[in-house]
């Protein structure tokens, strides 16, 4: 079985253009996601899924640099550029990542994966019920399931979201929610980067922690922000794109 973590990235962000490859500590911010995906145990290859136009030719040099698999296809159709993505990198575990999410735990991911394995579901996520500081949402599925969905789900807002046919279709799959540990439960702390906002508050954090220990935890994160609250506030108040798509 081979477990493929593909994140999907690009560089024409509608809120936050360019924010894929903005720099923080000395690296992009994909480099930086990628770093940390690659201390999980629980995954075989990392695959990023861009776009084929011209301005993500620089994401593909990014992953050339760093050696990870990338693919380019549609910037309309998410879910149709994650299929083909899998298919091409012969996947038969999909683990969905988003690149606005530069500081996944590695330690989710592999979490997550281990209940895929163990537990008998069709989808296993942290993102149902939000318990994790939100930024560190993972989706694990299989790839046969993904292809199935690319096939189904034809509705629009289903194209720019894979695992939200899933989601929102509880009747038919087997869907389980893991939640965060009490030392790791923060729903309002948000390590996303949506907008200008977000990235002050990641390029803050980033920069305070990084030089001293690349493999920082997000109890590390939650520490330091508990020590900041000016920053870790910062955000709150920023509109979720991603509520409004669930809805």
């Amino acid at each position: 079985m081979k477990r493929v973590a593909v994140i999907q990235a690009r560089m024409g962000s509608t809120r936050l253009p360019g924010k894929t490859l903005m720099n923080v500590a000395g690296k992009p911010l994909l480099e930086l996601l990628i770093e940390r995906l690659k201390r999980a145990k629980r995954i075989d290859e990392i695959v990023v899924a861009t776009t084929s136009n011209p301005e993500d030719a620089a994401i593909e040099e990014v992953c050339r640099h760093l050696q990870v698999g990338c693919f380019r296809g549609s910037s309309e159709d998410v879910l149709g550029r994650v299929s083909q993505a899998l298919m091409q990198f012969e996947a038969d575990v999909h683990i969905e990542i988003h690149g606005d999410g530069p500081l996944l735990d590695w330690r989710v991911v592999d979490r997550a994966v281990e209940i895929f394995e163990t537990g008998g579901y069709d989808l296993v996520t942290n993102a149902l019920s939000v318990s994790y500081p939100p930024g560190l949402e993972v989706w694990v599925y299989s790839a046969a399931l993904a292809h199935q969905v690319e096939k189904a789900a034809q509705e629009p807002r289903f194209r720019e979201s894979p695992a939200l046919y899933l989601t929102l279709h509880p009747e038919r799959y087997r869907l389980h929610n893991f939640v965060a540990p009490a030392e790791l439960t923060a729903p309002e702390t948000y390590l996303e980067v949506d907008t200008d906002i977000d990235m002050t508050v990641i390029r803050e954090t980033v920069e305070s922690l990084y030089l001293k220990n690349p493999a920082f935890t997000t109890e590390e994160i939650l520490a330091w922000m508990a020590a900041h609250p000016e920053t870790a506030t910062r955000n709150q108040l920023v509109e979720r794109r991603w509520k409004k798509i669930a809805s």
